[in-house]
């Protein structure tokens, strides 16, 4: 649909030109007034010159990243000016016919400190927080509408640069070529924990968590069902307060509700979002999609937190020669997070007939172990699959009690 023809432009201005211009502003902070700029942003965004051609630094970026992330992240946008997620995932529809190409190594980080806002439609503050916050990462929340801001940055370097981390090698581990920087965080470690430097794996990350613990305006927990844990109901449920940040995010713009959950990306009908007498927010994200129904209207559902702390390592180890990979150890609710996305996209757990209440799956490109070790702690371990876990057998022999 056409909203207006601008000088010197040779496409009329329509809906798709809108929202690219609102992403293109959030970059910079600023907000197009006239139709002008809406086509200005919106060719900026596209890289168009001419009447019919685009740059091809647009095509040289598509044929590099398209290798890599593959048809999955391709996605269709409702048409709708609200619907910035959907916009920016149909950039990348191009790629729905190039298959992807598994990274060698994979790529591993550790002490990392990100910042999200709310306001930010070039990095969805949803989207930014489940995939950094899941892995370990220090969250810094901002109000800047700008994507390039500054805002926040302090506060991320002072939390990389706390006093509570040390170098690994302090502990005068012989091998210092491959110190890094582990933060020491706040919070009990579990006392059930998987020992992985009898492997000789270096731990490079850990951290404590937030859920299961009011903050002001906004709780989560984690409640889990009885029953093993591939058939189990498992939901994460958020109560945040009717003027809180999270309730805003959940109502998305023109009280329009999200359609994928902020913790695990579930959507409708394992995505439920329901506004309280109070007006405060419940949502609640999970599997099976009757759980989340019965939890979400207080009916028919028995569910319990579980009693064993939330927490999450990365460790560091050698897989051949001199190439290096990470693997993920995460703990309670951690791991139950990580467990409800991976059901709700359809990973299949496959239950060791030699080793009770132990999985492995594979969830994309990794390989995941499950330990149910309920009550004392439930423990996830991942790794990249082309450098796999060890055997269920060893693994099961480094977790310490």
């Amino acid at each position: 649909m056409g909203l207006g023809v601008v000088e010197g432009r040779s496409l009329p201005i329509d809906i798709a030109d809108v929202v690219a211009a609102k992403v293109a502003a959030a970059a910079d902070g600023t907000i197009p007034s006239s139709e002008a700029d809406i086509g200005r942003l919106s060719d900026g965004l596209w890289q168009r010159y001419g009447e019919d051609s685009i740059s091809p630094a647009l095509l040289a970026y598509w044929q590099e990243t398209c290798s890599h992330i593959g048809p999955s992240r391709g996605g269709r946008w409702s048409g709708s000016t609200e619907d910035v997620l959907g916009y920016l995932k149909s950039f990348h529809r191009v790629c729905d016919g190039i298959p992807k190409r598994s990274l060698s190594v994979p790529l591993a980080v550790s002490n990392v400190c990100v910042v999200i806002s709310q306001q930010d439609a070039v990095a969805p503050a949803k989207d930014a927080r489940s995939v950094f916050e899941s892995r370990g990462a220090m969250v810094v929340a901002s109000h800047e509408r700008s994507h390039a801001s500054a805002d926040g940055l302090r506060e991320c370097l002072e939390k990389v640069r706390s006093p509570n981390t040390q170098a690994a090698g302090e502990s005068g581990a012989a091998d210092g070529a491959n110190d890094v920087v582990v933060a020491k965080p706040d919070g009990a470690r579990p006392e059930v924990f998987v020992d992985a430097a009898r492997l000789g794996w270096k731990i490079i990350e850990e951290h404590g968590c937030e859920w299961g613990q009011e903050q002001g305006d906004l709780r989560w927990n984690v409640e889990l069902g009885s029953g093993p844990l591939n058939t189990a109901h498992v939901v994460a449920v958020t109560q945040a307060r009717q003027d809180s940040p999270v309730a805003a995010l959940y109502r998305g713009e023109d009280d329009q509700p999200l359609q994928e959950g902020w913790l695990t990306s579930a959507r409708p009908p394992r995505l439920r979002i329901e506004t309280l007498p109070d007006g405060s927010l419940l949502v609640v994200e999970g599997v099976p999609a009757v759980a989340v129904g019965q939890r979400a209207q207080q009916s028919g559902v028995e569910l319990s937190e579980l009693d064993a702390p939330c927490w999450g390592q990365r460790w560091n180890r050698r897989a051949t020669g001199e190439e290096l990979s990470d693997a993920t150890v995460l703990y309670g609710d951690a791991a139950l997070i990580h467990l409800i996305r991976d059901r709700s996209s359809g990973a299949e757990l496959v239950a060791d007939p030699r080793h009770p209440n132990t999985y492995r799956y594979a969830s994309g490109e990794l390989e995941v172990a499950l330990f149910d070790l309920r009550p004392q702690a439930v423990i996830l371990l991942t790794a990249h699959q082309h450098h796999p876990l060890p055997e269920t057998k060893q693994l099961k022999d480094l977790i310490s009690e």
